[in-house]
């Protein structure tokens, strides 16, 4: 028997929240092997600690995928935005739900977000090289010919479409009501 390696790690609501759910078994080997020993020892620098283990092990993550420059380039900048995430995610929510903002819209604006953030990001694991997706970088911001830029294209919305459908279907399935303002 299988055990289940991916799950749904587009809905991810965060970072954090997509590593525990994208490659399992490789983020479970690298979380009893490499981080909680290393947050363990750091412990007493407490946000530092954490935020130094988180990173340094994303590092090695991205060292484990291949030597180049970009992957650890990618590591150090996915430590970094779980380490951010982690540590300001509890103020963050606070602050939305101060301002009104539904759940389920949060939910969606989170989980696009996320999307966004790990598809720019693997940009880095995918390229040849550091030079090939600075490469990419630019041409998606500012056009090359034979390039789409994102200025030109509309996929955002069909991407956040699917994410809304997939989120609204993952709640009907655990019969959770709708909230009123969505009820028609």
């Amino acid at each position: 028997e299988l055990t289940i390696n991916f799950m749904q790690p587009w809905l991810s609501q965060n970072l954090p929240d997509y590593w525990r759910r994208w490659h399992i078994s490789l983020s479970s080997w690298f979380r009893d092997y490499v981080f909680i020993p290393l947050q363990f020892q750091t412990r007493r620098w407490r946000a530092y600690g954490l935020a130094g283990a988180l990173v340094f092990t994303f590092v090695l993550v991205g060292i484990w995928h291949g030597a180049g420059l970009n992957f650890a380039l990618f590591g150090l900048l996915h430590g970094a935005l779980v380490a951010f995430s982690t540590l300001t995610f509890a103020r963050r929510d606070r602050y939305w739900r101060s301002r009104g903002v539904p759940r389920p819209v949060l939910s969606v604006l989170r989980a696009v977000t996320t999307f966004l953030i790990v598809s720019l990001t693997f940009v880095l694991f995918r390229a040849g090289g550091l030079q090939d997706a600075l490469w990419i970088y630019g041409a998606l911001v500012t056009g090359a010919r034979g390039v789409i830029t994102i200025a030109r294209t509309k996929p955002l919305i069909a991407i956040g479409m699917v994410i809304a459908y997939e989120l609204l279907v993952t709640w009907a399935r655990d019969s959770k009501p709708l909230p009123p303002w969505l009820r028609w």
